[in-house]
This record gives structure tokens, sequence and C-alpha cells, in this order.
């Protein structure tokens, strides 16, 4: 414990000692800048600046990538919607196709694909699937009987569209007579016959599946060509008009085809 001075005159000299010293003016130096310290720092930021736009360029491209998958798989999986009936039906069994969207999506693409457009069904179709012979039969039986026409609204009010730009395949959406709706019908089951007969065996499918496209193949659109059919019928009193006659039959079953001539 330090001793505290109780002289007047000391303690005097000691407050006038303490307020005539004059302060320290020591000059604070201000650390000077490492170069190397800078230069790193700069190095740092620039490999990081380099890496997010890296990461910024790889995320972006991934997003594309993806995102063109997507509406690739999108336009594909509904190049075959239509007003008629869906292609495909809940009850049916799996199924697969020797050729996934062979003709693509758009008439430039079946074009440069080598497919045809046909007039039964207005579908583009590969030559493996496409009966020629049967679209001319087709054409020539609507011409007899007048119902070769096409409209772009249902009320007819602008002029009919020609068969040279209906071939195009570019024309969707547009209106055909009842007439013409029911031959397509019909036709599209001659078709399925047809195939079958056709057949070449060993080319996939086998039993002449390997010429049947997915539209036809829908047995949902089986049961709407019936529909029509009946209903069209349903306009008459058919149930009063007996001029059927049946018969027993005695069919073979399973059907073995020969060679191909």
């Amino acid at each position: 414990m330090e001793a505290t001075s109780h002289d007047p005159e000391e303690a005097a000299q000691s407050l006038l000692s303490s307020h005539n010293a004059k302060p320290s003016h020591r000059k604070h130096q201000q650390p000077q800048p490492n170069r190397r310290s800078i230069t790193t720092t700069y190095t740092r930021l620039a490999v990081l600046l380099l890496a997010s736009v890296l990461l910024g360029a790889t995320l972006s491209a991934l997003i594309t990538a993806i995102l063109t998958t997507h509406l690739r798989t999108l336009t594909t999986s509904h190049r075959n919607d239509n007003t008629l009936a869906s292609s495909t039906d809940p009850s049916s069994r799996p199924v697969t196709y020797l050729q996934t969207a062979p003709c693509g999506s758009t008439p430039t693409q079946a074009r440069a694909a080598g497919c045809q457009f046909d007039l039964i069904s207005f579908n583009w179709l590969p030559p493996q699937c496409h009966d020629a012979a049967l679209a001319e039969t087709f054409e020539a039986e609507l011409v007899e009987a007048g119902q070769l026409a096409w409209f772009t609204d249902a009320n007819r009010t602008a002029p009919s569209l020609t068969r040279e730009q209906i071939m195009t395949g570019e024309y969707s959406a547009v209106y055909v007579s009842l007439g013409y709706h029911l031959r397509h019908c019909t036709a599209m089951w001659r078709r399925m016959h047809r195939a079958l007969m056709q057949s070449r065996g060993g080319e996939g499918g086998g039993g002449g599946l390997e010429r049947v496209d997915s539209y036809i193949w829908g047995y949902h659109h089986t049961l709407h060509c019936e529909e029509v059919l009946l209903r069209r019928f349903g306009e008459v009193d058919v149930g009063e008009v007996f001029t059927t006659e049946v018969r027993i039959k005695y069919p073979d079953c399973g059907v073995v085809l020969g060679p191909v001539d």
C-alpha cells in the first residue's frame, strides 16, 4: 500500500508538473499493405469468379437439356392426340412397338423420314404400316359416293380444301362428312384384317402385327367406330326389319400362314 503525501505545497507542485507536462506526440504509422497478400486475394477472387461462371454455364446447359428432353417427350407423347378416339385402352395388355415415333411429330420430320400421309386415318405412316392399295380404293369409293371433301369449318363457309392441300399433311382439324367418317371406320377394320393377311412372319411382331400402327391398335378406336355405326342405324326402326338370315357355322381355329411367293 503506497503512502500518500499530506503536504499541500508538495501536492501543488505535483499537480503543476502534471499540467505542464507536454503530451507525447507519437506518430502512429499505418502498416504498409502486403503486395503478395493483395495478389493472392485477387487470384482467389478470379478463381472464385471463374468457378461461378463455369458452374452457372454447366447448370444452364443441364437445365436446357432437361427441358429440351421434356419438351421433345411431351411433343412426341401428344403426337397422336385427336378428336375421335384415344390411342390406348386401360383394359388392353402392355404393348411395345418395333418403331417408336418413326415419323416424328411434324410434317417436315415425317417427310424427311420417308413416311407417307394416309388419307384414311389422317396419319403419317412409315411404309411398313401404310396400306397404299387400300388408301387408293378408299379414295375411289369416296369419289364415287360424292363424299371426298374437306372443310376448315363445320359450317363450310370457306371453300373446300383440295386433295393436293390435304395430301401435304399440313392441315389438321379439318371437317369431313358423316359418310366420310363411316367409311373411315370400315376402312380401318379392313386395314387391320389386311395387315393380318399380309404378314411375312419373322418380322418382330409376327402374325401381321408388324404392319399395325398404334392408332389402329387402340381398342378404344374400334369401340368408337362401333358406337358411330350403331347410333347411325338407330335413326331407323331396325328392330322391326327382319331381312337377315343367320346360319350355324363350324369354322377352323388358329391360322398358320404359308410362305410368301
